[in-house]
């Protein structure tokens, strides 16, 4: 999985928050002088959910104009137990522990190359398939795979 640096792109970013494996709705992080400020939106759902970097919580998700909502300012130490990188943020039931990490997914990028975790899949339309190449089909679509 192809995993971001936080503020690689320009000063903000936004990422998919998944609950049991699908997308329920997006943070957003964005520099606010000195601090970070992050916002996540996400689908209402029962009961008490967690927001979910890696390992580190940002708090429970409130209701909010029939959806579910949280909007936290962390400084730079506060940050500092947040992995620097990250492509995904998850939501768990319970206040302690937080949720299972999900498989790979492939990350789509500007260029309509796609990433994860040491590969980088150039989109191809072969005409032959020369030896010592290797090609693979994602979302039914040829890609050259390469490791970097």
């Amino acid at each position: 999985m192809m995993q971001c640096k936080l503020f690689c792109f320009g000063g903000a970013m936004t990422v998919p928050i998944y609950y049991e494996n699908s997308v329920c709705g997006e943070l957003k992080a964005e520099r606010e002088g000195l601090y970070t400020r992050f916002t996540a939106d996400c689908e209402c759902r029962p009961g008490i959910l967690r927001l979910w970097i890696g390992k580190c919580s940002l708090g429970v998700l409130l209701p909010q104009g029939g959806r579910l909502a949280l909007s936290k300012k962390l400084s730079r130490s506060e940050r500092a137990g947040l992995p620097e990188h990250f492509d995904r943020a998850l939501l768990s039931e319970g206040p302690t522990e937080p949720p299972k990490p999900l498989p790979e997914a492939w990350i789509a990028c500007p260029d309509g190359s796609l990433r994860r975790e040491g590969l980088i899949a150039l989109p191809c339309m072969l005409r032959t398939r020369p030896e010592g190449l290797r090609i693979g089909q994602i979302n039914g679509r040829e890609y050259l795979i390469f490791r970097y």
